[in-house]
């Protein structure tokens, strides 16, 4: 359905994201961190059908990242903004430093559920709230289930 939702006709059961889908459902039937566990599929999905914003390089000029503080998150931009091009965009959210490396972690497919697995209620919930945006911004409506996925935040 997120596939479809997002105009990719030729996704199919086969292939990585429904390997993540797969393992994302076993992790739930265990013991696993719900909200980890969601984040980590959401942006799985996102990275295979080819919608996972830029995390590591301004989305505007494709420089890395300055590390600082807080950082700029352009939804329509499809990432992250450094302070030069983050003037003039809309649908931008200022993002703190332990949240992108949040998503950073969450992103990376390498990461061991280890390196992922302690995220504060905090910044769970600014991630949450960021990635629930940015979908919203790619389908062009809210999901039914955002709603529900709220609770993850705590």
């Amino acid at each position: 359905m997120l596939a479809r939702g997002l105009n990719c006709p030729h996704t199919t059961a086969g292939g990585r994201w429904f390997d993540a889908a797969a393992a994302a459902l076993e992790a739930l039937d265990g013991e696993a961190d719900v909200a980890a566990t969601v984040l980590r599929f959401e942006l799985t999905a996102l990275r295979e059908l080819g919608h996972l914003p830029m995390l590591k390089t301004c989305a505007g000029c494709g420089r890395d990242m300055p590390e600082t503080p807080r950082v700029a998150f352009g939804h329509a931009a499809g990432g992250m903004l450094c302070s030069a091009c983050r003037v003039g965009h809309r649908q931008v959210v200022s993002l703190g430093r332990e949240a992108w490396e949040t998503l950073l972690a969450f992103a990376d497919p390498l990461a061991s559920p280890a390196a992922i697995a302690a995220v504060p209620a905090r910044v769970r919930g600014e991630v949450r709230g960021v990635i629930n945006q940015y979908v919203c911004h790619l389908l062009g409506h809210r999901p039914r289930m955002h709603s529900y996925l709220g609770v993850l935040a705590n």
